[in-house]
Parts: C-alpha cells; sequence; structure tokens
C-alpha cells in the first residue's frame, strides 16, 4: 500500500433508474432489483425497445444529462464541509466521440452549465474525458495528478450518459449488440449519473484507492482476432504494481459487464490467468444488471457500490477490484482498499 499516491472516496451520489441517490440506488442493487420499461422505439422485429430509463423529466436530453449530473454532485456536495471542497475540481466523464449520438448532449461547456445550475464555482483546472466506459478511471487518475501536484484539495470525478437515443439504439442493433426480440447476445441500455469526491487519504476509515491500470486490447469486440484478454489482464497487473500488491489479492470483483458474451468471456480469461488457485472465492459484481449499460457513468458507479457496500459491511472484502472495457482497446483497472489509516 503507497500511501503518497492513495486516493480517499470522501462522498457519492448517483442517479440511476433504479435510485435517485445513492441509498436508494444501492440498496436496489444489492438487493437485485431493477426497473426496465418499453422505450418509444421499435426494433427491427416490430417490438418495442426495453431499458432502464431515469424517471427524469426534461425538454431534450442534453437538459435531462444536466439535471442527473448536477443531482449526483449535488448529493456528493451534501456530505461534506462546503470550505473542504471549495474551488474543488471537476472531472467530467462523458461518452466516446466515436458513439452516434443525437447532437444535444453534454460537451465543452458543460461544466459551466453544471456549475450555473448548483450555484458553486469549480477550479479553472476542470476538465472533461470522452472516453467512454473507462473515463472513470482515467478522471481517477486525472484526479491523482491534481491532488499531488498541489493544483487541487479536492476533486468531483463524475460519469454521466444514456444510451436511450436512437443514433445509439440503431447503431448497436445493426451491430446485432442490443439486447431484443431479435437478439439475445446484447446488453439493456442504460442511463446514470455517478459521482464521487476523492481527496488525498487521512486518517479514519474510508474506502481508499491504491492503484489504477491501464492498457490496450487488440482483439476487440469488432475486430476478428482470437481473444486472450491480453489488455484486461495488462491493466490488473498494472494496476497491482501502482498498489504495491499482487494482482489476484483481491476478495471482491465489481465490473461494468452488462451482457454481452464477449465481455464476460474477457473477463473470465483475465481471471484464469492471474489466480491460479481454484478455491479463490472472490465474488463478481456487475451493477449492469439492475442499471443497464451506462457506458460514462461505469466506473463511478463501480466505486460508488463498492464504498457503500465496504461502509455497511455486505461487501465481505479489504481489497476490491475494479475493472473496465471500453468498445474499442482501451481497458482499465484499478485496486481499492477498506480499513483504517493511522
Amino acid at each position: 500500500m503507497r500511501v503518497d499516491k492513495m486516493l480517499q472516496i470522501d462522498s457519492s451520489g448517483l442517479v440511476t433508474s433504479v435510485g435517485l441517490s445513492t441509498a436508494t440506488a444501492a440498496a436496489a442493487i444489492r438487493a437485485g432489483l431493477s426497473n426496465p420499461q418499453f422505450t418509444r422505439f421499435i426494433d427491427w422485429g416490430g417490438e418495442w425497445i426495453t431499458a432502464h430509463v431515469v424517471p427524469m423529466h426534461a425538454s431534450n436530453p442534453r437538459t435531462k444529462l444536466l439535471q442527473m449530473a448536477a443531482s449526483a454532485i449535488n448529493e456528493c456536495l451534501a456530505s461534506v464541509e462546503r470550505e473542504s471542497i471549495k474551488g474543488a475540481a471537476l472531472v467530467l466523464c462523458l461518452p466516446e466521440v466515436s458513439r452516434p449520438s443525437t447532437g444535444d448532449e453534454l460537451g465543452e461547456f458543460a461544466i459551466k452549465d453544471i456549475a450555473a445550475t448548483l450555484g458553486v464555482e469549480f477550479s479553472t483546472h476542470s476538465s472533461t474525458i470522452s472516453a467512454g466506459r473507462v473515463g472513470g478511471f482515467v478522471g481517477l487518475q486525472r484526479a491523482r495528478t491534481l491532488l499531488y501536484e498541489g493544483k487541487a484539495d479536492a476533486v468531483i470525478v463524475i460519469g454521466v450518459d444514456s444510451y436511450v437515443n436512437w443514433p445509439a439504439l440503431s447503431n448497436f442493433e445493426n451491430r446485432h449488440r442490443l439486447l431484443t426480440s431479435r437478439n439475445s447476445n446484447g446488453f439493456l441500455p442504460g442511463e446514470a449519473a455517478a459521482a464521487v469526491i476523492v481527496s488525498r487519504p487521512k486518517p479514519g476509515v474510508a474506502l481508499r484507492c491504491e492503484g489504477l491500470g491501464f492498457a490496450s486490447e487488440s482483439a476487440t469486440i469488432d475486430a476478428d482476432l482470437p481473444l486472450r484478454a491480453d489488455g484486461l489482464v495488462e491493466a490488473i497487473r498494472a494496476a497491482a504494481r501502482d498498489a504495491d500488491c499482487r494482482p489476484q489479492d483481491f476478495e471482491l470483483r465489481i465490473s461494468a459487464l452488462s451482457g454481452e458474451h464477449y465481455y464476460f468471456k474477457e473477463a473470465a480469461l483475465a481471471v484464469s490467468r492471474l489466480i491460479r488457485d481454484p478455491r479463490s472465492e472472490a465474488e463478481l459484481w456487475h451493477p449492469a444488471d439492475c442499471v443497464g449499460e451506462v457506458g460514462a457513468a461505469a466506473g463511478p458507479l463501480a466505486v460508488v457500490i463498492a464504498a457503500v457496500a465496504c461502509a455497511k459491511g455486505y461487501s465481505g472484502a479489504s481489497r476490491i477490484l475494479c475493472h473496465l472495457s471500453s468498445d474499442g482497446t482501451e481497458r482499465a483497472a484499478a485496486f481499492f482498499c477498506y480499513g483504517t489509516l493511522q
């Protein structure tokens, strides 16, 4: 454990289809509840497309995403002293640029819009990351740089995303990746906002990020190459080196798996190459079962679920491995520990 580069999770906020706060969403996910509903879109089989929709009403997609982000951040701010996060930097994680969209989503001006909505002022070191599913951990890495270079005392890392729009739905259905009446090997689209406030470690009991790792995978979901999970294995090994632990030193895994066979196979291959002990009983959690595919919100969501599970004592783990795989080549992993720091 290297205290000189750890990140402490100070507070969190969640907006999902099964709850509009951390408490309600985490409880629903723990219970395995989900709330999929028919959308106004129809698949190629003539059936309504099902999705996990956040119960917030807005005049357009951008306004809804702003409301979701503002709500998650506001929940974060409500549980910490305002003086401790005065001038905090905001790292906003957004969908990858390559994903088809309506053109009415959040962009470079989103940070100013969120600040105006909340009535707060964020640091000039605030930034956006358009990296999709792995963006949350890229955001944690950026937060660590800001904190340990003395550019911020607190950083808010938030992911906000929605697949519930026709350009995205039609694109993924055309690629046979959406769960529909004609395709069982696919995911249910979702939308969510997940936020955490991170800082340098302080004495006390908390969840802390020990290590981050990133790598590249050539055998992507769209590539006609044999899958060996080389990228995910290397990302986990890099995170373990960063955390000064072994790749197999975890009691719980949390991932962004959302239903597609490719990603389950990749995760299974990676763990089989890293863990030689067949008696390992580390559980695998995938919150997307309850909230759907949430893209850029997947990383922060995993961190929030880990923090709540540890705080409430049902994680059964002192060290947690979280790993993410994008639709492209990017792979990311992070080790978290829960306990008392003297």
